[in-house]
């Protein structure tokens, strides 16, 4: 994967943190998501991965039942 792709997931995560604290997330995500696709990688791909690195994140601040 290219820096344009981990650098627009790692924006789109930091908007998923920011929004379960309730604040706003980063302003520049927008340009960061177009930049990755300009590399010629698909929204699709960005947000999947962006998800799937949350929901592992979440998964592992869980803590026990």
């Amino acid at each position: 994967m290219s820096n344009a792709f981990e650098t627009a997931v790692a924006a789109l995560i930091d908007g998923y943190r920011a929004d379960r604290a309730g604040q706003r997330g980063p302003a520049d995500i927008d340009q960061k998501i177009a930049a990755a696709r300009k590399a010629g990688h698909k929204h699709r791909d960005i947000t999947n991965e962006a998800d799937r690195r949350w929901g592992a994140e979440l998964i592992a601040n869980a803590g026990p039942r």
